[in-house]
């Protein structure tokens, strides 16, 4: 079974047939508010200062091959067209779940416009999304022994 992500409510294998050829999970940096004291080899870290460390958000990057062998041109740009839309259709930040990190999500986005190259055979596109500095993990505790209740031996 191949693998994918899902985003904005689809699918990339299931809905679009779309195949991971690549990602490149990226990973957040500090921000560091830091001032030199003049005439001085003294630097204050002011990071702090309001308690917590602060981090840039980060860069997920995916290479989906588009279609098969024996697809014409037009077939990949409908296709494309297809997977540009559904991926570019959010209003902020939305889940976005890997199957290789199974419990967490990413909160994410695209933002800068996506990588397209054709080949007789198919394709590829490149999309980068835009996430919040950290994996989120999936909400626990919703298995069936919440609901479960012991005395009535009922759900």
């Amino acid at each position: 079974m191949w693998t994918g992500i899902e985003f904005n409510n689809k699918h990339s294998y299931r809905d679009f047939g779309l195949t991971i050829a690549d990602k490149t999970i990226g990973y957040p940096s500090k921000i560091k508010r830091t001032e030199r004291i003049p005439f001085s080899n003294t630097v204050y870290d002011f990071s702090h200062l309001y308690g917590g460390q602060e981090y840039t958000e980060r860069e997920l990057t995916y290479t989906f091959n588009v279609l098969g062998p024996n697809r014409t041109k037009q077939e990949y740009v409908v296709l494309q067209t297809e997977v540009i839309n559904w991926l570019f259709r959010t209003a902020g930040k939305v889940p976005l779940r890997d199957e290789d990190f199974p419990g967490y999500h990413f909160l994410a986005e695209v933002v800068s416009r996506p990588e397209s190259v054709y080949k007789m055979v198919g394709g590829t596109l490149t999309i980068t999304f835009t996430a919040y500095s950290f994996q989120i993990a999936e909400e626990e505790g919703n298995d069936l022994w919440d609901p479960f209740n012991f005395v009535t031996t009922q759900l």
